[in-house]
């Protein structure tokens, strides 16, 4: 059985902020399969056939690729508006889906890694009132915080960590000074995405942390 369930992470206080980070992760593979589909729909059959096995995907998403060539109707026009008289500059969502997968691999890789680093680090300036805190799991969490705002590496300051930084089965110990907090294309990580909402609700839950939205 699970730890969590996913309504458990709906009555999370910290939900909000959770709930900004996956559809993040959603709107990245959501362009990335519009790109493929305005890419299928301009080649052949067995073209089509090639590309579609080359994809990193399961076989059941490789034959909804085949069969489905539609794209997600926009409710809306994503816009930047400017105060002044700057215009307004309209965003090219194809274009920006061309740009998702045609970025460098390892900015493809911060894309995801980016978006769960906003919410470690928005979840704990929103703890402000907690941060003395002693105890193992908070201390752990702030190394945590530390590392996504250190490009996803754990950095650690002389002598750091010098409280017991603990959770779960999870130890931060000095040698980890300078190594990935989360899994990248290249690299293994301390933690998995997933580990980091578990975080978040055994934080919550332990210190009990209400936030106002």
């Amino acid at each position: 059985m699970p730890e969590i369930s996913y309504q458990d992470i709906k009555q999370s206080t910290f939900y909000p902020l959770i709930m900004n980070y996956l559809c993040s992760v959603h709107g990245i593979f959501e362009l990335s399969s519009r790109f493929l589909i305005n890419l299928f729909k301009d080649s052949d059959k067995e073209k089509i056939d090639h590309m579609i096995s080359g994809l990193v995907i399961n076989d059941k998403t490789k034959e909804e690729f085949k069969n489905n060539f539609n794209l997600t109707p926009l409710m809306g026009n994503q816009i930047l508006s400017f105060s002044g008289t700057q215009p307004n500059v309209v965003i090219d969502i194809d274009d920006l889906a061309n740009q998702v997968l045609e970025y460098n691999k390892d900015g493809f890789d911060y894309l995801f890694h980016g978006a769960l680093y906003f919410l470690i680090i928005n979840t704990y300036a929103l703890t402000v009132d907690k941060h003395y805190s002693d105890d193992p799991l908070w201390q752990f969490y702030r190394h945590v915080r530390n590392a996504a705002a250190h490009g996803g590496k754990f950095n650690f300051n002389k002598n750091q960590p010098d409280k017991p930084s603990e959770w779960k089965n999870m130890r931060l110990e000095t040698s980890l000074n300078k190594t990935y907090l989360i899994d990248t294309i290249d690299q293994k990580g301390y933690m998995k995405f997933g580990d980091i909402i578990l975080l978040l609700l055994d934080i919550e839950d332990k210190f009990g942390i209400v936030l106002d939205f």
